[in-house]
C-alpha cells in the first residue's frame, strides 16, 4: 500500500509503501497512471547505501546512479 500525507499547504510530509516511511530518502516522486495500465510510482533518492526491500508487485524499470557531487546537489 502506497500512503502520502500532506500538509495544509499541499507539501508532502510522509511518504509510505507497506508501512516504512521513506520521506526522509525521498528528494523527489510522482505517482501517475494511465488509463487501463498500472500505476507506477518515480521515486528519486540520493541516499547511496540504503537498502530497500520491494514489496511484492513493485517492479525498478529504470535506475541511474548519480554522482555524490553531481550539480544537482550543490
Amino acid at each position: 500500500m502506497i500512503q502520502i500525507k500532506q500538509d495544509e499547504r499541499g507539501v508532502a510530509t510522509s511518504l509510505k509503501i507497506d508501512g516504512v516511511e521513506l520521506a526522509a530518502y525521498v528528494s523527489e516522486f510522482s505517482l501517475n497512471q494511465k488509463g487501463g495500465e498500472i500505476p507506477e510510482l518515480r521515486l528519486t533518492i540520493h541516499e547511496p547505501n540504503i537498502e530497500i526491500e520491494l514489496p511484492q508487485g513493485i517492479v525498478i524499470i529504470e535506475r541511474e546512479d548519480c554522482p555524490l557531487n553531481s550539480a544537482h546537489d550543490r
